[in-house]
Parts: C-alpha cells; sequence; structure tokens
C-alpha cells in the first residue's frame, strides 16, 4: 500500500477486519527508528526459539510498544474464543480474559492517542490518517467488555481527535470528501459513546465545530438544514455506505448544527430566522417554514429574544400568534 496515495489508502481502509489488517497497516505509520526496533524485535522474537541466551534489550518505541500489544490482544482473543466453545472452561477463566484484554486493549487506545498526538497528526504525507485513527479505535473498543468503561473511551478518543486538529493546522485544507468521511465516524464514534453511557453527546469541542465547516455552510441556508447535511453525506465517496435513522443519527446531526450556530455572532444567525419569518409574513412556505424556525430558535435564548423583538415589526396576526406559541414552546 502506498500511504500517500488516497485511492490505495481507501483501498486497505475498506479491507481492514481483523487486527492483523490493523497491524499489516500500523507499520506504514512507523518512523525511521521504529522500524528499525520493529526488525530487532522480530530478530529477537526468532533468537529465542533457537537460543537460551537472554534477548536483546531494545529501547522501547512507541510503533513497536502499539504491535506488541495488537499481538497480545491478537492472541487473547483467540484463547478466548477458542475457550468460550469448551463447556468445561472455568468462568473464572474467562472473566480473567476478559479482564485481561480490557487492560490490554485500554493501554492501546492510550498509546495510539498520544502517538497520533505527538507525531502522525502533523505529519501531512500520511493521508486519510484520521479515517484510519476513528476505524482502529473503533475496533479496539470493540474488545473492551465493560460498557461504562468502553463509553469513557469513547468520549476520550473524540477528545483526542479535537486536540490534534488543534495542533494540525492541515486539516482545514482537507477537500470536502475527505472530511465527510472523517465526520461519519465522528458519528459513528459518538453514537457508540451516547449507547454505552446511556447519556445524550454534547459536541461541545470548539475545533470539531469549526474543522467541519466547509462541508455544512451549504445546509445552514437550507428550509431543512438537518436534511440537507444528512444528504451531503450520504452522497459522499466514503469506504463504507452511511444508514442515517431518524433515531440513532438525525439527533446527532442536529445536536451538531446546533452547537455550531450558538458559535455563530447572534446577528448572523439571527438573519436565518428573519428569512423564515418574513416567509411566513407573506404566507409563503407556511406549512415547512415553522418547523425550520423552530430549528432555529431551539436550545437558543438570545435566538428567542430577537424573534420576539422581532415580532412588534410583523403584521399578519395569524404570523404572529404561531411565532408566539412556538417561542411558548421553547
Amino acid at each position: 500500500m502506498d500511504y500517500d496515495d488516497s485511492n490505495s489508502v481507501q483501498k486497505a481502509l475498506s479491507q481492514v477486519v481483523s487486527f492483523d489488517d490493523i497491524g499489516d497497516m500500523w507499520r506504514g505509520f512507523a518512523t525511521n527508528n521504529e522500524k528499525e526496533s520493529l526488525i530487532d524485535n522480530s530478530r529477537n522474537d526468532q533468537s529465542i526459539k533457537s537460543t537460551l541466551l537472554p534477548p536483546k534489550r531494545v529501547p522501547p518505541r512507541s510503533c513497536g510498544d502499539i504491535m506488541q500489544l495488537i499481538t497480545q490482544l491478537t492472541k487473547l482473543s483467540t484463547t478466548i474464543s477458542s475457550n468460550s466453545k469448551e463447556s468445561d472452561e472455568p468462568k473464572s477463566n474467562l472473566k480473567n480474559h476478559l479482564q485481561e484484554m480490557n487492560d490490554i486493549a485500554s493501554q492501546l487506545l492510550s498509546r495510539v492517542i498520544k502517538k497520533y498526538k505527538k507525531e502522525i497528526c502533523f505529519n501531512e504525507k500520511f493521508v486519510k490518517r484520521y479515517s484510519f485513527y476513528f476505524l482502529i479505535s473503533l475496533k479496539l473498543l470493540q474488545k473492551i467488555n465493560d460498557k461504562k468503561k468502553r463509553g469513557m473511551w469513547n468520549v476520550a478518543v473524540i477528545s483526542g481527535f479535537n486536540k490534534m486538529i488543534v495542533l494540525d493546522e492541515s486539516f482545514q485544507s482537507f477537500d470536502n470528501e475527505e472530511k465527510k468521511e472523517v465526520f461519519l465516524l465522528l458519528i459513528e464514534m459518538a453514537r457508540e459513546a451516547e449507547i454505552n453511557l446511556d447519556v445524550p453527546f454534547k459536541f461541545d469541542d470548539g475545533s470539531i465545530l469549526r474543522g467541519f465547516d466547509t462541508i455544512i455552510s451549504d445546509c445552514l441556508d437550507n428550509a431543512n438544514p438537518t436534511e440537507c447535511f444528512a444528504d451531503n453525506l450520504k452522497k459522499s465517496k466514503n469506504y463504507f455506505i452511511p444508514e442515517f435513522s431518524k433515531t440513532s443519527d438525525f439527533h446527532l446531526l442536529i445536536e451538531f448544527l446546533h452547537q455550531k450556530l450558538l458559535q455563530i455572532p447572534i446577528e448572523q444567525r439571527f438573519e436565518y430566522c428573519k428569512k423564515y419569518m418574513y416567509k411566513l409574513e407573506e404566507n409563503k412556505n407556511v406549512e415547512s417554514g415553522y418547523d425550520t424556525l423552530r430549528f432555529f430558535i431551539k436550545h437558543d435564548l438570545e435566538m428567542q429574544n430577537q424573534v420576539n423583538s422581532e415580532l412588534q415589526l410583523l403584521k399578519n396576526i395569524h404570523n404572529i400568534e404561531a411565532i408566539k406559541r412556538l417561542l411558548s414552546e421553547m
């Protein structure tokens, strides 16, 4: 695989299934020093089999450590799978194996986040590096048995990504297709966080909200911003087909758009509302107009106050009463 070629990496990402696949891809993210360490470690493994001499001590390298943990996790997964098929296997053994897997997966996630923040997010030669970051994290989280712990790691992965794009100025120059692919994986991680922690996810990281400006700017001026955003994401050329459902994904898109709106100065975001208020004043698009107005004023006290003040300038009694009822719902 050519790590400089987007199509090559895209194809490889679509084929990541097992931890061996993750390990194969991860080798491509190794620095030259780390690659030497990986070769030394491989030689040491061979020497252990052929001699009783103690293995040569190799200075710890982050990629080598990660590869070692991936190997451990793979072996442990195989052990658990075979043990679960043997009815005579004591339950205590299985419980210990699952706890060990929790610990190794947590260690691995911590190392991956650290290495990304320290090195990979600055390395522009690795195309689709954030897609791989979310993909490997989602695979690792499947190996954490403790639901609450898994949810906390979901949040940690998203928080790590936020810190990375603060440091990585090149993220803003990603093309929209690349950003959509990353965003879809971000949404999947946020959904997992909600399921595991049993609380609504809030997009309160400023860099994430600013980072995806270019893929939502056209949608905010649409009569149904969420539907427009979802349609744009569905059309993206990502390596998997997104399936949006009203229950599991739309509320996350709405949450993201609401938080994004709150970052825009009140004068600017009020223009969206004002446009629909006066369309309704002329009895245009009545059916969907109030739904759009509801979207823009929900959870936004400043916007509600501005709309309330603007009511004094309206003349259509039916429209004024309808907007007043809408405000009373908030």
